[in-house]
């Protein structure tokens, strides 16, 4: 029997992962904004991985995909960042509750549901980042922001875990996306 598993595991591992290589997975950033001295913005992850993410989670691995979003001053030429901001959203099964789980990273909160069609509606989109708090930023100065997702797959099965981490690359990249240059005073306030 667990030698059956084994068998399944490496199968499973070398085909889904296959698969996944073969998409453009991109943040992208949807819009950027102020609110009360406070830089936000809107992202989404382009591609549907719906079917490949429920074929990971309902054998029993955990999905995670980590956010970055980089706010960089350009002057003269030259790249200073201000401000890197970091989360993620990690994908499970609860085989107890039978429901699929997201772990939200800002917040610190599971949310669960029976589809894991409606679960990814608030993983493809995420609202309000706050990007950096505006105090002391001049505000007639050229910024841009660069965007990333990554994704990291993780093993739900303490027994396994060193024969998951040899069959499975540790992290899978994808390239940054750059905004257009822009100015604060260019930006919308919203109250």
């Amino acid at each position: 029997m667990v030698k059956l598993l084994f068998i399944c595991l490496i199968s499973f591992c070398f085909n889904s992962y296959s698969n996944l290589f073969g998409y453009e997975l991109r943040l992208h950033l949807d819009s950027t904004y102020i609110v009360d001295d406070e830089l936000f913005s809107d992202v989404y992850v382009g591609g549907n991985l719906t079917d490949i993410i429920r074929d990971y989670v309902d054998s029993g691995v955990v999905v995670v995909f980590n956010y970055r979003i980089d706010l960089f001053e350009s002057v003269f030429g030259l790249d200073n960042i201000i401000n890197q901001v970091f989360f993620y959203r990690r994908i499970y099964y609860d085989f107890f509750t039978r429901e699929y789980v997201m772990y939200i990273s800002e917040t610190g909160r599971d949310i669960r549901r029976n589809n894991i069609e409606e679960l990814l509606n608030d993983f493809y989109a995420v609202d309000r980042i706050l990007i950096s708090n505006l105090q002391h930023i001049e505000s007639s100065k050229d910024f841009y922001i660069k965007t990333r997702v990554s994704l990291k797959l993780e093993n739900s099965y303490p027994y396994l875990t060193v024969l998951f981490s040899i069959l499975t690359p540790l992290r899978y990249r994808i390239k940054w996306l750059k905004t257009a240059d822009f100015t604060l005073d260019s930006l919308e306030k919203l109250n």
